[in-house]
């Protein structure tokens, strides 16, 4: 038999934070989309760091970790089932691209990811864009 993929809801947004946060404007567009497009929502906090480093990593140290990135997701699961919109937070430690694809491979029906902006040092005025990804489905 083939591998079990997760239903969130009939499609899924996948939203990409930083290392243990999601930003309050990131929130509040992850929000408004899956409302206008009847998504839920995986949301996926991903510290990028080397598989050696990541092995290598005091447990205590990555428990922190984990127990800063839910406290932080803790809002955005609010706003979200507040619409009735469904919520998933995930945790990965490693490279950012693989941890995106072993989550589509994990969830089915992703049909776009949204990243946050790329910091843009000495201008947190700047009002930037979120990047929003359609995926391919085989």
């Amino acid at each position: 038999m083939g591998e079990t993929k997760q239903v969130i809801m009939d499609s899924t947004i996948l939203i990409v934070g930083h290392e243990d946060s999601f930003s309050p404007k990131l929130i509040e567009y992850a929000i408004s989309m899956a409302n206008r497009m009847q998504c839920g929502i995986a949301a996926l906090n991903v510290v990028p760091i080397g598989s050696r480093l990541t092995s290598l990593l005091d447990s205590k140290l990555k428990e922190s970790i984990v127990t800063e990135a839910k406290k932080q997701a803790t809002n955005f699961e609010d706003a979200a089932q507040k619409r009735g919109i469904s919520f998933k937070h995930i945790i990965k430690f490693g490279d950012v691209d693989k941890s995106i694809r072993d989550v589509h491979s994990e969830i089915d029906r992703i049909h776009f990811i949204i990243a946050e902006p790329d910091y843009v040092p000495g201008n947190k005025d700047i009002e930037t864009a979120f990047p929003v990804f359609t995926v391919k489905h085989d």
